[in-house]
């Protein structure tokens, strides 16, 4: 067999590896990607419910003073929490995400911004180019509430200067991929802190108009519920977020690892056209020197 056969026959079993690759990569992501979409469905319910009595409750209690709804007069310092995939090969996902994350820089150009990144790849793209605040790596595929939990702790700490040695930022912002589909995710900030007022947000406001019942008996207070109603709602839309993630990360590497696979296949044809090409030729050659030798007898 010529060599160049060989090296065609070489380069067909190797692109058949990298295609068993893929799609066994394609259909663990797939499962998970099942499993993801659900968690984001079954949640959405809770949390736009959770929103409009949120809206309600706090539109009857406009005088409750709430210094986490407190803006500052000057924008100094802005947190982003960046949650980005832990690893690779699932399309433009994280690509998109870094490209909202520097138009976000541009228009806040004079304040300084930092980075809280989730995942591998948001430390390894913001290290060079902001100062993060801190690191939170090996995220599990199935986020907990308890996460959530516990980035809100952190967001408030930093909002309100309330940890030893914490810097107090003005603005808290969450920078995740909105979930639309499988093919579709939307890199989306969020501000966490301060809190979204209802001027601000119109859907809030909606909500809150329909069936309103301002005459609310309140125990143990109103501070106390309001702080309690709010710290729960911001749990959740942040927890809304890192399910939203997980499920466009699942469905973007199902996307690339589906058309990597068919792309290996295309390949393949065209390299085993090649291959019936040249040992054709190889055949052929073979021949006329055999008959040409007859010929010469």
């Amino acid at each position: 067999m010529p060599a160049n056969s060989r090296d065609l026959k070489r380069r067909i079993g190797s692109v058949k590896n990298t295609q068993k690759i893929t799609n066994a990569m394609k259909l663990v992501a797939a499962a998970k990607f099942a499993r993801a979409q659900a968690a984001v469905k079954s949640a959405k319910p809770y949390n736009k419910a959770l929103e409009a009595v949120g809206a309600q409750v706090m539109s009857a209690l406009k005088d409750v003073e709430m210094k986490l709804s407190e803006k500052s007069k000057i924008q100094k310092k802005i947190a982003v929490a960046v949650i980005a995939s832990d690893r690779g090969l699932c399309g433009g996902l994280n690509t998109n995400l870094f490209k909202e994350l520097e138009r976000f820089k541009k228009a806040n150009e004079g304040v300084t911004i930092e980075v809280i990144a989730y995942g591998k790849k948001a430390v390894s793209y913001c290290k060079n180019r902001f100062p993060i605040i801190s690191k939170i790596l090996g995220r599990s595929d199935k986020p907990s509430f308890e996460d959530a939990k516990e980035m809100v702790k952190q967001f408030k700490e930093l909002f309100l200067a309330s940890g030893e040695n914490t810097e107090k930022y003005d603005e808290i912002y969450v920078l995740y991929p909105e979930f639309q589909s499988a093919l579709a995710q939307i890199p989306t900030a969020k501000r966490i802190f301060p809190l979204v007022s209802n001027d601000e947000n119109k859907q809030d406001e909606e909500a809150a108009n329909e069936e309103t019942n301002s005459d609310f008996i309140i125990e143990p207070n109103a501070k106390e519920l309001a702080e309690g109603l709010i710290e729960r709602k911001i749990a959740t839309q942040v927890f809304q977020a890192l399910l939203e993630s997980k499920a466009s990360e699942q469905g973007s590497r199902m996307s690339a690892m589906d058309s990597a696979t068919r792309n290996a296949g295309d390949v393949i044809k065209k390299l085993t056209l090649q291959y019936n090409r040249a040992r054709q030729a190889s055949i052929t050659k073979e021949l006329i020197e055999i008959v040409s030798g007859a010929e010469a007898l």
